[in-house]
């Protein structure tokens, strides 16, 4: 895409995204503004005009502060969604800058009706420790989230599975949960703190794309060469011809033992995510066993020889 085209289409973006922070906020702040001119020219008492006054005014500051923090938190998100060099996009960040801009706003609402920030920051930190102690649980999935977020080890889109079996897609980290997306259609919701300790298998890391396997029997009487040719001559258009392969990717086939009844191998093979390997297998499974039948390539059935010795006991 051209540099012109994509500056032209963020710019176009982020108007979308500060049009849309407005919303309700731009009638509330007009309102409020309407009011304070409408009672400061009212004949109140001194004390009265000077209270309306500071109420209205802190009113204003925070309504502009809340569109201000509406707007950052989406446009920075915004942002790391389109630069995979900073952290992802999810709603931890989202929150975390929604809720310092809101806080920065309180503070210059107290500072603008005389109340000094020193006191409030310092109750804040006893305070905090008070709190800390009481939402243990609640702070340790905070920082296990922004750790998850930190390492990039698992982000947003990613296809992950668990060490107890359980497996889905990223949707979203927040400030308590990881939710994923099961190949179900159900959602599962797993705190932060138990993600970071867990033994986690992800798919989409280093790259999405990833090999898949399948193993096949053939019978003694097999050309094993010939079979080997025909079988990677094969693969090669399977895997030009099915969406979801890798198409710069060479299959491979390795034979591997003489088992009971077949001489067994393994054909390896890449798809483009880990949702593509089922239908890839399932189509590669009907392929070459029809493959192999025109071919007189023979997947023999199990098979146990009994040998009965003579015996005197038998003969009588």
């Amino acid at each position: 895409m051209p540099r012109l085209l994509r500056t032209r289409l963020a710019k176009n973006y982020l108007l979308k995204i500060i049009i849309k922070s407005f919303n309700w906020i731009f009638s509330i702040f007009f309102i409020a503004i309407g009011l304070h001119i409408a009672l400061y020219n009212y004949p109140f008492t001194y004390q009265h005009s000077f209270l309306i006054n500071k109420i209205f005014t802190s009113l204003e500051i925070f309504i502009v502060f809340l569109f201000i923090a509406r707007t950052s938190s989406k446009i920075i998100v915004h942002y790391f969604s389109k630069n995979d060099s900073v952290l992802p996009a999810t709603s931890i960040i989202s929150n975390v800058i929604f809720i310092a801009v809101i806080f920065l706003g309180i503070l210059v609402i107290l500072e603008g009706i005389g109340i000094s920030d020193v006191p409030i920051l310092t109750t804040f930190g006893v305070g905090g420790l008070a709190v800390s102690l009481a939402l243990q649980d609640t702070l340790s999935n905070f920082f296990a989230g922004i750790h998850i977020l930190a390492s990039k080890k698992i982000q947003p889109g990613n296809t992950i599975i668990l060490e107890n079996g359980q497996r889905g897609k990223v949707t979203d980290i927040n400030w308590r949960n990881t939710t994923l997306l099961t190949p179900d259609n159900n959602m599962i919701i797993i705190p932060n703190s138990k993600i970071s300790t867990s033994i986690i298998t992800n798919y989409s890391f280093p790259e999405e794309n990833f090999s898949v396997s399948l193993q096949i029997g053939i019978s003694y009487k097999s050309d094993l060469d010939d079979t080997e040719e025909k079988t990677i001559n094969f693969l090669q258009k399977f895997v030009k011809n099915t969406p979801g392969c890798v198409k710069g990717f060479d299959p491979i086939l390795r034979y591997q033992k003489f088992d009971n009844s077949c001489i067994t191998f393994s054909i390896y093979l890449r798809v483009e995510s880990y949702s593509d390997q089922f239908i890839v297998l399932h189509k590669l499974i009907k392929s070459i066993h029809k493959f192999y039948n025109e071919n007189n390539i023979e997947i023999p059935y199990p098979i146990q020889n009994i040998i009965l010795e003579n015996s005197k006991n038998l003969n009588n």
